[in-house]
């Protein structure tokens, strides 16, 4: 176990969220790119993430996304941009465990 100075507590804190919303952010691009319905590839192309140091966040900014994510295609019914996100919260706890390890 690595000792911390108690000076040092906020940059350690402070780092360890960075890569744990980092690499949600990324699973969480690549989960919603893997199950975007697709026609001709431009709305699975299309997600952008924005990661600041402790928030992120992942989008897409074509006129059609929001109807898309509401079940307008037959090949992503209703509700699967939800059910990324709700699949995100066991890979970011097991994600803070392996960054706890490995501090």
């Amino acid at each position: 176990m690595r000792e911390i100075k108690l000076s040092e507590i906020g940059a350690y804190v402070e780092g360890n969220v960075s890569k744990l919303v980092r690499a949600v952010a990324l699973e969480a691009e690549g989960q919603l790119k893997q199950q975007s319905p697709v026609d001709t590839g431009r709305f699975r192309s299309s997600w952008q993430k924005q990661i600041e140091p402790t928030e992120a966040s992942v989008y897409n900014n074509l006129p059609y996304a929001e109807r898309l994510a509401n079940g307008w295609s037959k090949q992503a019914p209703e509700g699967w941009v939800q059910t990324v996100a709700a699949n995100l919260k066991p890979y970011a706890e097991a994600e803070a465990r392996n960054i706890e390890r490995s501090s």
